[in-house]
């Protein structure tokens, strides 16, 4: 599935986060090209790391130099859903500030369609959040699945008390002029108050904030 779906597009893990990546910035650091990662294929998945065969263009030679490269991923696992969920947090933690993210969001978003994962998640294919107002089915997925979010991490002991919760299609995005302030409060009365969990109801306090992101100077 992922040699079909991400095909070498999985380079972007292997030079973000293995040996791959530190030995391509080495070699290219005076001379620019002379050894190029270019193609990815997995060969093999374990609980712990997945191998990659990589294809390589070295300057000078007409064929690829193939090497052996191990991805670890950040936390042992046991179940797909387990696999999707650390190959989206390679995807999408940058390794150092202001850096981009391995994958991009249109590539990494195909991990949510990983065959054996339990819950099946996949967005419909009429889906279109480009046009506001969106119907109220299309809003209440998007409050449906934020709401889930903020429940499980509540209810997981390990999870800071305070968190940040970012949701921005056009319609929650405040800086785009589709953004509806009706919609943001029908997703805080959503999270706030859908069961199994009502956060209202819980013994603990509960304070939700609505702010727009800080504005970037240059």
């Amino acid at each position: 599935f992922l040699n079909a779906e991400l095909g070498d597009e999985m380079l972007g893990w292997l030079l973000r986060w293995t040996e791959v990546g530190d030995k391509a910035r080495r070699r290219n650091m005076w001379s620019r090209g002379s050894w190029t990662p270019r193609t990815a294929t997995l060969t093999s998945v374990s609980g712990a790391a997945l191998s990659f065969r990589v294809g390589v263009a070295v300057r000078g030679r007409k064929e690829l130099e193939h090497v052996e490269s191990e991805l670890p991923l950040p936390h042992a696992v046991e179940t797909v859903d387990g696999l999707r969920d650390e190959l989206l947090r390679l995807s999408a933690e940058p390794a150092d500030k202001g850096s981009e993210p391995a994958l991009a969001p249109g590539s990494s978003a195909a991990l949510l369609r990983l065959p054996g994962a339990t819950d099946d998640w996949s967005l419909p294919r009429d889906l279109w959040l480009n046009t506001t107002p969106y119907p109220r089915e299309v809003r209440e997925m998007v409050y449906s699945d934020v709401a889930a979010a903020v429940q499980a991490a509540v209810a997981d002991p390990a999870c800071p008390r305070r968190m940040r919760l970012l949701v921005a299609p056009p319609e929650l995005n405040m800086e785009m002029d589709s953004y509806r302030v009706g919609s943001m409060l029908e997703l805080v009365r959503k999270v706030s108050a859908s069961p199994p969990r009502r956060l209202v109801a819980s013994a603990a306090r509960s304070t939700a904030v609505v702010s727009r992101p800080p504005c970037r100077r240059s």
